[in-house]
């Protein structure tokens, strides 16, 4: 019976010294756990920094405002100018239906360019400016200018003097 008490004895020391020796590694570990982040210092600063960092509401918050911005870059290109330019080159023969032309064919040939430059402003007017131009150039023998050339200039301005006026 003394041999089954000081075995049973002897596991409860063991199972004792086991908790001891569980619990004094615990405590030496949270002591230094406890003075690696006494190390480490918390200011407000920066627990407001990382807060601010880590919230999601300001993180759309940044995107949602440069979303605003590109959209008040789209309505102001609204008011950019516009310039245009178109190129043209064409060519016609056609076979000659007077018997007084020397030419059994007739050949033409018309090249054009045009200019423009249009712009909405401010006060909700546009304005456009055309510049067209061309050369025609002929093989016909009754033809006084050749090659030929004509230009034209065009300016207008419309003001909607009512827009959005009234009741709905």
């Amino acid at each position: 019976m003394k041999g089954e008490n000081f075995n049973s004895l002897d596991l409860h020391l063991k199972a004792l010294l086991l908790f001891l020796f569980f619990f004094l590694s615990l405590a030496v570990t949270d002591c230094a756990f406890a003075q690696e982040s006494a190390k480490t210092a918390i200011t407000l600063k920066g627990v407001v920094e990382r807060t601010l960092k880590n919230n999601i509401t300001i993180v759309f918050q940044e995107f949602n405002s440069q979303i605003i911005a590109q959209d008040v870059m789209d309505k102001r290109a609204e008011f950019d100018p516009t310039l245009g330019l178109e190129l043209s080159i064409q060519e016609k023969t056609r076979q000659s239906s007077s018997s007084s032309s020397s030419n059994s064919k007739n050949r033409n040939k018309d090249h054009t360019w045009d200019l423009s430059l249009e712009q909405k402003l401010l006060t909700g007017a546009d304005y456009e400016l055309n510049f067209d131009s061309g050369r025609n150039k002929t093989n016909s023998t009754t033809t006084g200018l050749n090659p030929s050339y004509d230009s034209e200039i065009e300016f207008s301005l419309t003001q909607p003097l009512l827009k959005n006026f009234g009741l709905e």
